[in-house]
């Protein structure tokens, strides 16, 4: 194989992240990513809070889709996350993980999701979307998220919406 093949095979390979900035969302289905080019391997998605969640109202969800299939079991209370803590989706596609707040830290994947078989999630769909559905009051505090890929083809990309 000659050296530019190996370069470009590696850089395949490799994982990359794609962030999307603070912001707040709102009751609805926020479009987090795009996945555009090619099909991918997601190995995380997650968000870092950047404000105290504690005001959300009472009963406020969040549920994951990715090409609108559910990668987590449903709209779990957002409430009572703490700046810096994580949001973490199980990237369950048999849908019986639960979104996990209030985390300072995890393992990738996490020790719930591999129990379940979940933890990964090949998005061949494309073009894509990497959803988070908020329900029944908005977020009163701002996160980012992030999502950990790898790429199944040269082309194959994660964008911020």
């Amino acid at each position: 194989m000659s050296w530019k093949s190996e370069i470009k095979l590696t850089a395949q390979q490799s994982m990359a992240v794609v962030y999307r900035p603070d912001e707040i969302y709102t009751v609805a289905a926020n479009v987090l990513f795009n996945i555009v080019g090619g099909p991918v391997w997601i190995h995380a998605l997650f968000a870092v809070l950047a404000a105290d969640l504690d005001g959300v109202a009472a009963g406020s969800t969040a549920n994951f889709t990715i090409n609108g299939v559910a990668v987590d079991n449903g709209a779990v209370p957002v409430a009572g996350g703490a700046v810096g803590q994580l949001m973490l989706c199980p990237l369950d596609d048999t849908a019986t993980a639960p979104v996990v707040v209030n985390l300072p830290a995890v393992s990738l994947p996490s020790p719930a999701a591999l129990v379940v078989g979940g933890g990964k999630i090949l998005a061949t769909n494309v073009p894509g979307e990497i959803t988070l559905v908020v329900g029944v009051a908005d977020f009163d505090g701002a996160c980012a998220f992030y999502c950990l890929y790898q790429k199944m083809a040269p082309q194959s990309l994660v964008v911020v919406a």
